[in-house]
């Protein structure tokens, strides 16, 4: 799929390639398999020379918001933080203009994590508020669980562990509703930092372990390697 979207592209084939990328999962693939540098190619491919500013090359406006965001995303893991805010903002310009409240939604949870990175906590609470009211007002259970989750990674931030706990709690029961398992295992891993947190030790272990087993039944690579390294940190603490 990956030489595909490539020759599509070549061919100025772009909707084709789009095709490829969200259609056929190839997006979701390459996300679990951590292969980020692939996507920024692929996303900047069916990207206009000026990103910002040119005619979009997909014809689906949707489409188009969602690649800026998704490159946000892209960037931002790889740890360009500040360039993922400005994908962030377009694509949130994007999908405030053709009406597309999913996407506006999601564009101010990725604003609001950018902020939480940059070290402005109150402003990214702000900005997963917001996302939570529209995901409620479209009824995207899905999303309000996972906006529910970014809230509770904010308010860690600012020392507020009880806030916390009462965010992923119901994101956790969203995500087990919806049957979203990969952020079912992010909720139960930020679960297990909560107790650790509250000075439970052998309760955060038993958090740490659920969310490795969920990562590895659904091959979600990256979480994999995350609960690897933080189960092993804490399995060597002495529960007493």
């Amino acid at each position: 799929m990956i030489e595909a979207s490539y020759h599509a592209s070549m061919a100025r084939e772009y909707d084709i390639t789009a095709d490829i990328i969200f259609h056929l999962g190839l997006y979701e693939d390459l996300d679990r398999w951590g292969n980020y540098r692939t996507l920024i190619e692929l996303y900047t491919d069916i990207l206009p020379k000026d990103h910002f500013r040119d005619k979009p090359l997909v014809s689906d406006k949707n489409i188009h918001s969602m690649v800026l965001g998704n490159l946000g995303l892209a960037y931002h893991v790889i740890g360009e933080v500040k360039k993922a805010m400005e994908y962030y903002e377009e694509a949130l310009k994007v999908a405030k203009y053709i009406g597309n409240r999913h996407g506006e939604g999601a564009q101010l949870a990725n604003i609001g994590r950018a902020h939480v990175d940059l070290g402005e906590v109150s402003d990214a609470i702000e900005y997963y508020e917001k996302a939570i009211c529209i995901a409620q007002e479209i009824e995207d259970r899905i999303e309000e669980g996972r906006y529910f989750g970014y809230l509770g990674t904010a308010h860690i931030a600012l020392g507020d562990v009880r806030k916390a706990l009462e965010c992923y709690e119901k994101a956790l029961r969203i995500a087990q509703e919806t049957g979203d398992r990969k952020n079912e295992g992010a909720w139960v891993g930020g679960l297990g930092n909560i107790y650790y947190l509250l000075d439970d030790a052998r309760k955060a272990i038993e958090y740490y372990e659920k969310a490795l087993k969920i990562s590895q039944e659904i091959g979600d690579r990256k979480g994999e390697g995350a609960r690897l390294g933080t189960w092993a940190a804490f399995t060597t603490i002495q529960v007493k």
